[in-house]
């Protein structure tokens, strides 16, 4: 075995540069193709384990590809060594420089890299990067282009404005997606109202017209949502819709509003849902069921999304 090994290391030894560089190549691409296949399969074994718990299953599922990606990048390093110390010296000096002259330039590859490394958003997603809101009908290694929503920060109409977002925002800024990736999301708004002395005929009927406005669409999107969870291992929200109220002020009502809608549809089934509940509201005051305290032209509507 001593020989072997012996033998193993004379002719390593005995290789010139380019037949050095050419083995390391080789043992670097086997290298990460191990490690990714070790991700692959630690994936599929995870999610065929009996854990109910998905969030251990997901934590597992971390630490494998971290773990997987420190040893392949450590075990790359020693490998690499001797041509990164002769390199080094030689580029550190003109690399100093070209950082300085470029800094703008290479945030904006970075930013480029890790957007589409990390998958934040795609040509066709509402996406808000730091205070700015879009829909993205570009994206490029240095910019991304976006068309503005408005004309309120919580709409979803098109201001007709188009924004250029260098990506060197997106390391520094919040960036929030909008858009579930698939057809269906879970979309929030909230529906504020003058308080009156009874509220359980007016959260009836909004009950009512939310189920009527969205029953067809929780079946659909429970199934997309429940493939969505098992893929990345996520517990996500059920598909149901959820109506809560909160009393912000003494005279204030505050109905939170959570319905599963095509993402095409958000915008067009909030603003159904809330005429319809203006007009329940409108009837009942001329039917004098309730005191009419304040005109209801003061009824305002906010909308966030689940993601």
């Amino acid at each position: 075995m001593e020989r072997e090994l012996d033998r193993v290391t004379a002719w390593y030894e005995g290789l010139n540069p380019s037949q050095d560089v050419l083995l390391n190549i080789s043992l670097s691409a086997a290298l990460i193709l191990g490690a990714s296949t070790l991700i692959l399969l630690a994936k599929r074994w995870v999610a065929g384990l009996k854990i109910q718990d998905v969030d251990d299953k997901a934590r597992i599922v971390s630490a494998t590809r971290n773990g997987a990606i420190l040893a392949t990048t450590l075990i790359l390093v020693v490998l690499w060594s001797p041509q990164l110390k002769t390199a080094t010296l030689s580029i550190v000096a003109f690399a100093a420089a070209l950082v300085i002259a470029t800094k703008e330039v290479i945030l904006c590859l970075i930013g480029g890299l890790v957007r589409a490394g990390a998958g934040m958003f795609s040509v066709g997603d509402r996406v808000e990067i730091g205070a700015t809101r879009g829909e993205v009908i570009e994206t490029g290694f240095f910019t991304v282009k976006m068309l503005e929503l408005g004309p309120y920060p919580t709409g979803h109409g098109r201001s007709g404005s188009v924004l250029i977002i260098p990506n060197s925002q997106l390391l520094i800024q919040k960036v929030v997606n909008e858009s579930t990736p698939g057809r269906y999301i879970l979309h929030s708004f909230e529906i504020q109202i003058v308080r009156r002395s009874q509220l359980t005929p007016m959260v009836q009927a909004l009950e009512k017209i939310v189920h009527e406005e969205c029953g067809r669409d929780i079946e659909a999107a429970r199934r997309h949502l429940e493939r969505y969870r098992r893929r990345h291992q996520l517990l996500y929200p059920d598909a149901k819709p959820k109506l809560c109220m909160y009393f912000r002020e003494l005279n204030q009502v505050l109905f939170y509003v959570r319905v599963p809608v095509l993402e095409v549809e958000k915008s067009l089934r909030q603003q159904a849902i809330t005429r319809r509940f203006v007009e329940v509201v409108d009837r009942y005051d001329e039917m004098e069921l309730f005191p009419k305290s304040r005109p209801i032209e003061k009824l305002e509507s906010k909308d966030t999304d689940i993601s």
